[in-house]
């Protein structure tokens, strides 16, 4: 009776220290109050560093380069330095944004643009950086693109 009173005490004690070692999964939620919105210090190096920006559409037949006489800074400040105030888990991105320095890649974003998201996902060095809004205005361009394309209108 007492080894048998012993194997119980063992086992319950190897079990409630298997238990004990098992983390929460992290929520998408928790991800995304961790990934900071971009800061002002990076949207202005963009702004003045960046030489280009090429779009990647995911389901367009399109792709689209703004360079320095295209609106290049306006582009650019697409991306408010806001934090997202919802869960990115269901969101897809429609696009890959790539902002170049000359022929090098500086920063590269995910645009997501669909209902409940609005934002871009920056990636340096392919790590996830900075979780951010996309602007009003920023908003009426992707709006303007996916109609253009969804109409057949070529882009330039």
């Amino acid at each position: 009776m007492v080894k048998l009173f012993i194997q119980f005490v063992l086992i319950s004690t190897v079990i409630s220290c298997q238990n004990g070692n098992k983390t929460a999964p992290k929520t998408q939620t928790a991800i995304s109050e961790s990934i900071p919105p971009l800061p002002e210090s990076e949207l202005r190096a963009l702004a003045f560093n960046c030489t280009s920006i090429e779009y990647t559409f995911k389901t367009l037949p399109i792709t689209l380069s703004v360079s320095q006489n295209e609106g290049l800074e306006t582009n650019i400040f697409f991306a408010s330095m806001e934090a997202i105030n919802y869960d990115a888990s269901a969101c897809q991105s429609i696009a890959r944004k790539i902002f170049n320095v000359g022929t090098e890649i500086y920063m590269e974003a995910e645009v997501y643009f669909s209902p409940g998201c609005r934002h871009y996902d920056f990636y340096k060095n392919g790590k996830l950086t900075y979780r951010t809004k996309i602007t009003d205005q920023g908003l009426n361009f992707y709006k303007s693109i996916i109609l253009q394309a969804a109409g057949g209108q070529q882009q330039q």
